[in-house]
């Protein structure tokens, strides 16, 4: 992809034409990563494709999770062939990743100002979505009522049937702090994280799980396919799946609070491209909204909160009735201790 994009400007700077149309330069691609599926193609639908019609910027979506994202990326700085240019940011990945993403110019995102919630642009991050990580379950699978804590969802003889967990892939943490709390330890003592009483209490749970998801839309299916009864996903996917008419219960009480932006990618090809791009989505609050309606995690564009209805407020991440519950992360411990929470996640699931 970047042999292409030199090519291409080579080309484009000696005048030649192909097909009769001046080579397409560097500057009219921006490659940005996300998670995929039915996100991704949202995504596309509502803010991709109207930035291409306004800017004359094809966008290249590459589907990936953070982790994954991450390990590419470094292996092409170590190569010096960067392709990405924009990348998905999560608290703890900027600075436990921190090499990866470059800072921000927030003086470049001036719509970030303008329709931004305060803090929108800071370090290397702007702010994309937010929401929770929580316990679901399949409301059918309990008539009488089903788990309400982390310690019902580990109680398989009141609560009986297979779970699904997170996989490898993203957000190792989040099992980690789930089984604390099952575990009864209280939210203000999860960090920093007691790793070998988090990897003890999911030991226990081991051998009533169906299957580890590795995708946001992998964790939606599996629920789809009756693998399991009980997960732990985000409320974005949950509601979007619950919206489909699948019956699915959401947990606010002790789900863990979320979020997730935009960055530069380190040594981005095309830089300037990348901050139209986060200019642009910052604007037009009736996308952000159709996005909302369509995934469920709330943006940064303060000005949608104007165009939700009061039932669509009701099932809100920020509603008082579901953000009172939270967890709220210690993003910095998490970022300082990200290679140990992967690897003692991942050895976890190797045994």
């Amino acid at each position: 992809m970047a042999n292409l994009r030199r090519l291409a400007a080579v080309l484009c700077s000696a005048g030649v034409l192909i097909s009769g149309v001046a080579a397409t330069s560097a500057a009219e691609e921006l490659v940005v990563v996300s998670t995929g599926g039915s996100f991704g193609a949202a995504l596309k639908k509502i803010f991709f494709d109207p930035f291409t019609a306004e800017t004359g910027i094809e966008i290249i979506h590459v589907p990936a999770t953070v982790q994954q994202q991450n390990g590419k990326l470094r292996a092409m700085l170590k190569a010096d062939n960067v392709e990405y240019d924009v990348l998905t940011t999560t608290d703890d990945a900027v600075i436990g990743d921190a090499e990866v993403y470059q800072e921000l110019d927030c003086a470049k995102v001036p719509n970030a100002a303008q329709y931004g919630v305060p803090g929108t642009c800071s370090g290397r991050s702007l702010l994309r979505t937010a929401g929770a990580s929580m316990l679901v379950y399949k409301t059918d699978a309990f008539p009488a009522g089903g788990p309400r804590t982390w310690s019902d969802f580990w109680n398989i003889e009141r609560f009986p049937g297979a779970r699904c967990l997170i996989g490898g892939t993203t957000e190792n943490h989040i099992p980690l702090l789930a089984a604390l709390s099952a575990d009864g330890v209280p939210p203000e003592e999860l960090f920093p994280i007691d790793m070998d009483r988090a990897v003890r209490k999911l030991e226990e749970l081991k051998p009533h799980v169906a299957a580890y998801w590795s995708s946001y839309s992998q964790s939606q299916q599996l629920l789809r396919d009756g693998e399991c009864v009980a997960s732990i996903m985000t409320n974005g996917r949950a509601m979007s799946l619950r919206n489909e008419g699948f019956p699915l219960t959401l947990v606010w009480q002790g789900a863990f609070s979320n979020s997730a932006g935009w960055g530069i990618a380190a040594k981005a090809p095309n830089r300037e491209a990348a901050y139209k791009f986060l200019d642009y989505w910052m604007k037009r609050p009736e996308a952000h909204l159709a996005f909302y309606r369509k995934f469920f995690y709330g943006t940064a564009n303060r000005d949608v909160l104007k165009l939700l209805s009061a039932e669509e407020q009701a099932d809100y991440y920020a509603h008082p009735e579901n953000f009172v519950g939270q967890i709220a992360l210690d993003t910095k411990w998490i970022g300082e201790n990200l290679d140990t929470i992967r690897r003692r996640y991942a050895d976890f699931l190797s045994r």
